[in-house]
């Protein structure tokens, strides 16, 4: 009868230590709270897992612990620190990355660990301070489509309207587009938006600003943009052989671009020989004297000469202007008249000139804060020389 009494107390003192184990060890605790993860999203924002703060709301969104972060707002221990009000971002979608269950001390409640569409805001949150779905307020963003086809080149439709470039809250102007009408912006991708129940879609546009070298970035409106490159180079500093249409473009950018006097004075030598864009190409790649990286962004490889003969380079010249780029116009001018006389295309010579086409390519010593970084140290200005002749075939 002993031994039945102590084989049954081995029996029910294994079975309180089995209901009152945890089924499952939480993660190591930080600042007094463990947290145990319940389920893990995906990380995309989607509206799988697309979250927005209910009404009236008095939670806030608390710090996570990322294991030492330099962020500031990102270097605290779990549940160290209130990040944010949740009723202060009624516009914000959130989105979540894990379900949790935060023990501390004798009190435990089910979290959301989640970031806005950005990552710039994120941390963990009550599950019951938020309702499914996105936020029925300001602008959000419900897809956004990347690929080849959705990219391309795309300029301002209409010049004299405001067209303004958005953050991704459409919260905030990055630029308007009406004061950079030469610009042609390159498109990342296609974001489908939603605003008081309507669907629109925006084109996520970036570009390098001319002359100051400052790349920007954001959402514009796709009703407002043209697919293409764009045959306006209005005030533009420095524009790439790539960027232009045809000869007539090119000549029209020559004739009227506040960086081409000495290109519009180079021209007038050569009163016979009409300027041509390909063979343009060709002197700015395969013939230019100039700042290595001015043409970065083209991808400075030399290109095909097919189409064109008897090429001569004039390459003296080019030389010339780059070695006295600070110099004035009036002096590279004397120049470059010196240098044709001396490789054999005095006035008398380019005036008979027959059958032939001029390349010709300048970047005056323009000044641009990117060509800073880049290509003359502290310097500030990017110059490319480059001048030939030739023949189509």
């Amino acid at each position: 009868m002993k031994k039945v009494i102590q084989i049954m107390g081995i029996f029910i003192a294994s079975l309180l230590f089995m209901l009152t184990a945890p089924s499952a060890p939480a993660q190591a605790a930080h600042n007094g709270y463990r947290i145990k993860v319940l389920k893990t999203y995906d990380s995309e924002a989607s509206i799988a897992n697309a979250y927005h703060a209910k009404p009236k709301t008095q939670a806030y969104v608390w710090s996570k612990y990322f294991g030492g972060s330099e962020d500031k707002n990102f270097n605290y221990k779990d549940f160290q620190k209130k990040l944010y009000k949740l009723s202060n971002y009624r516009s914000t979608t959130w989105f979540v990355q894990q379900k949790v269950r935060v023990y501390h001390h004798l009190k435990s409640g089910t979290y959301y660990y989640v970031t806005n569409f950005s990552r710039g805001r994120q941390g963990y949150v009550k599950a019951s301070a938020l309702q499914k779905g996105y936020s029925p307020y300001g602008y959000q963003i419900l897809q956004k489509k990347y690929g080849t086809k959705n990219r391309g080149s795309f300029y301002i439709k209409n010049p004299s309207q405001n067209v303004y470039m958005w953050d991704w809250t459409h919260t905030k102007k990055r630029l308007n587009l009406k004061d950079y009408p030469g610009m042609t912006w390159n498109r990342a991708h296609i974001a489908t938006v939603k605003h008081n129940g309507k669907i629109s879609y925006y084109d996520y546009l970036g570009g390098y600003l001319r002359g100051n070298g400052k790349y920007i970035s954001g959402y514009v409106y796709t009703g407002n943009l043209t697919e293409g490159t764009n045959p306006s180079h209005t005030g533009q500093n420095i524009v790439y052989p790539n960027e232009f249409l045809n000869s007539s473009n090119y000549l029209n950018y020559i004739q009227t671009g506040h960086y081409q006097k000495l290109a519009r004075e180079i021209v007038k030598l050569f009163p016979n020989t009409p300027v041509d864009l390909g063979l343009s190409k060709i002197a700015a790649y395969n013939y230019a004297s100039d700042d290595e990286g001015v043409l970065w962004y083209e991808d400075k490889n030399t290109v095909s000469t097919k189409g064109y003969t008897d090429i001569i380079s004039l390459k003296s010249a080019s030389n010339y202007l780059y070695k006295h780029k600070t110099a004035s116009n009036t002096v590279k001018l004397a120049g470059v008249k010196s240098a044709l006389d001396k490789a054999g295309y005095p006035a008398s010579k380019r005036t008979a000139l027959s059958g032939y086409k001029l390349g010709i390519y300048i970047v005056n010593n323009i000044p641009d804060k990117y060509g800073s970084i880049i290509q003359d140290g502290a310097y500030g200005h990017a110059s490319v020389y480059a001048l030939i002749l030739g023949k189509n075939e």
